[in-house]
């Protein structure tokens, strides 16, 4: 795998401009806060995404996106450039808006429950179309929950400094460690839904597409809905629960989703307590303190 040397602005112009010299590049704007990769937004009309590291598995990414073409009812990334000199991708732009809160709480219950329909459909789309046989034959990883169970009571220690943080990371490591002992619903996941890997039309609320292939495992099917509890709000990861339970006939379990949400951002945040500062320590903690006051983990 060749990863790009530098990921600046000059680097990914040139070497877009070797590649592909039929493609006239009027402008490329750079997201670089994703773990995993680059993305470059070209002329406001693709979309390109540079793998950071050799750990990023940019084939089984574009394996998948084809594999699913015309197999769900939800737009995804169809992939038109494959990379030549070094390995990445792009597609055309799905075009929309992230989900902000302003945009959700501007909703009508309508638009808000088919909002919630469209998400429950993708995600029961998806866990049906590639089953585990086929996800492992294209090489899908099993999602990794050991580092939770090893490093559990090193969480509970670091956020001594907030007696009221420190109660709720040890009630959360407990729940954590007592519902994975239980069998689980192993499915395909998308492993990173919410309101930034989805495109909504601003003026009709509609979802247009989902995007961001790039962290896809297999899994308990619990944990697909976890991101959006994690990043959204309760409302919309309550209904989108509620449809998908009667488009699958699947139950959910709402403790699990719950636990897989405050035992990630636990110990994202206890990753960063040295950077308090820092943008993921700050944005970390005031979910927690939102989660200790909305008290969710009594409901």
């Amino acid at each position: 795998m060749k990863i790009l040397p530098d990921f600046n602005l000059e680097t990914i112009r040139s070497v877009l401009e070797k590649d592909f010299p039929e493609l006239e590049i009027r402008n490329i704007i750079l997201f670089e806060n994703g773990w995993d990769n680059v993305v470059a937004d070209v002329n406001g009309e693709h979309i390109f995404r540079f793998p950071k590291n050799k750990e990023v598995k940019i084939e089984l990414e574009i394996k998948v996106l084809d594999y699913l073409k015309n197999k769900i009812s939800t737009q995804i990334p169809e992939v038109t450039y494959y990379g030549k000199s070094y390995d990445y991708y792009g597609y055309p732009k799905i075009q929309g808006v992230g989900l902000s809160d302003e945009i959700y709480n501007s909703m009508s219950e309508r638009e808000k429950n088919a909002l919630a329909y469209d998400l429950s459909t993708f995600l029961y789309e998806l866990h049906s179309v590639i089953s585990i046989d086929v996800a492992r034959e294209f090489g899908t990883n099993e999602k990794m929950i050991g580092w939770y169970f090893d490093n559990a009571n090193e969480l509970k220690d670091k956020f001594i400094f907030d007696p009221e943080v420190s109660v709720f990371v040890s009630r959360v490591v407990d729940d954590f460690e007592r519902l994975f002992k239980e069998s689980t619903d192993l499915v395909f996941l998308h492993n990173d839904l919410h309101d930034n890997n989805m495109a909504i039309n601003y003026e009709s609320k509609k979802l247009i597409g989902v995007f961001d292939f790039s962290d896809i495992s297999i899994g308990d099917r619990n944990f697909d809905f976890t991101p959006m509890c994690r990043f959204c709000t309760t409302d919309l990861t309550r209904r989108i629960i509620d449809k998908y339970e009667t488009v699958s006939g699947v139950k959910l379990d709402w403790q699990k989703i719950k636990t897989y949400a405050y035992i990630w951002e636990i110990s994202d945040v206890a990753e960063y307590i040295g950077w308090k500062d820092g943008e993921i320590y700050k944005k970390g903690m005031a979910r927690i303190k939102k989660w200790l006051k909305e008290d969710l983990i009594q409901q």
